[in-house]
Parts: C-alpha cells; sequence; structure tokens
C-alpha cells in the first residue's frame, strides 16, 4: 500500500481540486 505517503499525496491533490474548484465560480 501507499501508506502515510499516499494519503498525504491524495489530501493534497483533493485540496487542490477543491481549491480550482472555487476559483473556477
Amino acid at each position: 500500500g501507499w501508506g502515510i505517503a499516499g494519503f498525504g499525496l491524495a489530501h493534497v491533490l483533493l485540496g487542490a481540486i477543491d481549491l480550482i474548484e472555487h476559483a473556477k465560480e
């Protein structure tokens, strides 16, 4: 499994997507 590193990466990606989505509004 990816473990902590994978979780951290997923968290960063989701956070970036969330910021982009808000910026589009």
